[in-house]
C-alpha cells in the first residue's frame, strides 16, 4: 500500500492529466514522468501555446515559478545536465616505449577514420604503394607528420608516416598548399592529395580532420551558463573583489542572473603549492587543503539552483599531465561535500540543456602557440585562435614537444570525438572568443592579477571579464566585473 503522501501526490497527477485532456492537450510519457516529480513546473507554462501536446522539452524549458528568496532543489542528472565524457585514470602504463607507440597508433587509427570520410581524399593509397603508382598520377594518403622543414628556395618538405612506411611531401611555394604549411605541426594526422613521382608526392591539397559545419543551435531553454577559469584562490594576486562581484551578481535579482542555471570552472581553481620554484612567497594561503576550502566557502554562498562543474588545471592537485582526472577528494573534500558541485576531468564533455560543452583547462595552448609560427606573436592575446587550430586538428594536443604535458594512456584521450557546441578553455589568463563552423570558442580569462612570471614573458592577463552564454540562442555576452556601479557589473553584448 502506498504511503499517504505518495497517494495524495498520485491523485494530484491524475487530476492534472484529466484537466489537460479536457483541454485537448495530450501528455508525452516522459513529460508525465517529469510532472510526477515536479508538478510545480506546470504553473509556469502557457497552456494556450502548447498546440495540443505537452512535451518534456516544454517542461524543462519552463522558467521556475519559485518566489524570491525561495530555495531551489539541488539539480540532478535528469534535469538538463549530463556528463557525456569524464576521464578516469587507468594505471596501466608500463613505463616503456610501447606506451607511446600504442598511444600514437590509437591517434592514427581514430583520426584516419575521420579523414577517410572526406570527399577530397580520392584514390586513397597506403605509403608503401606510392612507388608503384604511375608518374603524375593523382593519389591521396593519410599520415602522421614526422617532420616539417623549409627549403632554401621557400618550399616545404613534410615527412608523413602511416603503418606501411614514410613518404616525403612537397608543398610548393607557388602552389595552393603553401598557405597551410604554417599550420602543419609534428605528430598530427593529416590527409594529402597530389601527384606522385618516384621520390616525392607533390601536394595539391592538405586536409585536416577538422570539424564539420554544425547544424542549428540545439538549445531552446531560457537558462544561462557562466564560464570562468583560473581563479587561483590562495595567490596573493587573487582578485577577491572581482570574484565577490560575480557572487553578488549571481545572487542578485538581475534578470539575466536569475536565469543562470550552470557555472563551468575550467581549471586552476587554486594557485596550488610547489607548482614553481619560490611559489611560497606568492601565496596568501600556504596549504592546498586550505585553498580548496576557501574556494568551497565562496561557492557555498551561491544560490543552490546553480549547478557547478569544476575541472582541474595545471595548478590544481590533479596530476600535471593531460588528460587530468578530477581533483582528488583527499585535497578538496569540502568541494565534494557541496551537493550542487560536480567534479569533472580535463577535458570533459558536459551537456547542459541539450548544448554540448567541451571543457578543457588549456594547458596544451602553450604547445599549440609554440608550434605554429603565425600564432607565436598573437596567440597569447587571442587564445581563441589557438583553440580553433585544436578544432581543425580534432585534437587538444596535436604536437608532442617540450611544452606538451601528454600522458601516454594507451588510448589517445585528447582526440575531439564528441562534437561540442561550445569549446571552453582557460590557462592563458586572457579573455578570447570567436565562432568556428557553428561552435562557440571561448577562453574565459582569469581572476588573478599579472604575476612576475607573466611580466617576464610578456603576457598581459585580463582579470574580471566573465563570459556567459544564452543556452536558448547561443548568444555570448561579457560581464565586466572590474567596473561595478550601482546597477551591478557592466554587461557587454558580444553576439557571434
Amino acid at each position: 500500500m502506498a504511503e499517504r503522501g505518495e497517494g495524495e501526490k498520485g491523485q494530484g497527477i491524475e487530476s492534472l492529466v484529466v484537466s489537460l485532456l479536457s483541454k485537448g492537450i495530450m501528455i508525452a510519457p516522459d513529460a508525465l514522468d517529469f510532472l510526477k516529480k515536479h508538478p510545480e513546473k506546470l504553473a509556469s507554462i502557457d497552456l494556450d501555446s502548447l498546440k495540443g501536446a505537452l512535451s518534456l522539452e516544454d517542461l524543462e524549458n519552463a522558467p521556475s515559478s519559485l518566489s524570491d528568496g525561495e530555495e531551489f532543489p539541488t539539480p540532478r542528472e535528469d534535469e538538463g545536465a549530463r556528463i557525456l565524457y569524464d576521464y578516469t585514470e587507468k594505471f596501466d602504463m608500463k613505463g616503456e616505449l610501447s606506451d607511446f607507440t600504442n598511444h600514437f597508433n590509437d591517434r592514427y587509427r581514430n583520426l584516419s577514420e575521420m579523414l577517410k570520410t572526406r570527399a577530397e581524399l580520392k584514390n586513397l593509397s597506403s605509403v608503401n604503394r606510392l612507388s608503384s603508382i604511375k608518374e603524375r598520377e593523382e593519389v591521396s594518403i593519410i599520415g602522421i607528420v614526422d617532420a616539417k622543414r623549409e627549403t632554401r628556395s621557400g618550399h616545404y618538405i613534410v615527412e608523413v608516416e602511416d603503418p606501411t612506411g614514410v613518404a616525403k611531401i612537397l608543398l610548393s611555394k607557388n602552389g595552393p598548399t603553401i598557405r597551410k604549411a604554417d599550420e602543419i605541426v609534428e605528430d598530427e594526422v593529416i590527409g594529402i592529395t597530389g601527384t606522385a613521382s618516384k621520390e616525392l608526392l607533390f601536394a595539391e591539397e592538405v586536409i585536416f580532420p577538422d570539424i564539420p559545419q554544425m547544424g542549428a543551435w540545439p538549445g531552446k531553454s531560457k537558462n544561462v551558463a557562466v564560464m570562468i577559469s583560473d581563479v587561483h584562490i590562495g595567490s596573493k594576486q587573487f582578485r577577491a573583489d572581482y570574484f565577490d562581484n560575480l557572487v553578488n551578481w549571481l545572487n542578485s535579482n538581475n534578470e539575466v542572473a536569475r536565469r543562470v542555471k550552470y557555472l563551468l570552472v575550467a581549471g586552476d581553481v587554486v594557485d596550488g603549492v610547489g607548482v614553481y620554484k619560490g611559489q611560497q612567497k606568492d601565496l596568501a594561503i600556504t596549504d592546498i587543503v586550505g585553498q580548496y576550502s576557501a574556494f568551497a566557502d565562496v561557492l557555498d554562498k551561491l544560490n543552490k539552483r546553480i549547478r557547478i562543474f569544476v575541472s582541474p588545471g595545471n595548478h590544481d592537485a590533479s596530476r600535471d599531465s593531460d588528460p587530468q582526472p578530477a581533483i582528488p577528494k583527499e585535497f578538496s573534500e569540502t568541494l565534494y561535500s557541496l551537493k550542487n558541485v560536480s567534479m569533472i576531468s580535463s577535458p570533459a564533455v558536459v551537456q547542459l540543456d541539450r548544448v554540448n560543452f567541451l571543457v578543457y583547462h588549456g594547458t596544451a595552448l602553450d604547445s599549440v602557440i609554440a608550434s605554429i609560427p603565425s600564432l607565436r606573436k598573437t596567440g597569447y592575446d587571442n587564445p581563441h585562435q589557438a583553440m580553433i587550430q585544436q578544432l581543425r586538428k580534432r585534437h587538444l594536443i596535436p604536437s608532442y614537444n617540450d611544452m606538451s604535458r601528454m600522458f601516454p594512456d594507451g588510448t589517445d584521450e585528447m582526440i575531439i570525438k564528441t562534437l561540442p557546441n561550445v569549446f571552453h578553455s582557460g590557462h592563458v589568463h586572457k579573455l578570447g572568443f570567436s565562432a568556428y563552423r557553428g561552435i562557440k570558442v571561448i577562453n574565459s580569462g582569469t581572476f588573478q592579477d599579472r604575476t612576475s612570471f607573466q611580466v617576464k614573458v610578456g603576457h598581459h592577463p585580463q582579470p574580471g571579464k566573465v563570459p556567459y552564454i544564452e543556452l536558448g540562442t547561443g548568444a555570448v555576452n561579457i560581464l565586466d566585473l572590474t567596473n561595478e556601479g550601482d546597477g551591478g557589473p557592466t554587461i557587454r553584448e558580444e553576439v557571434f
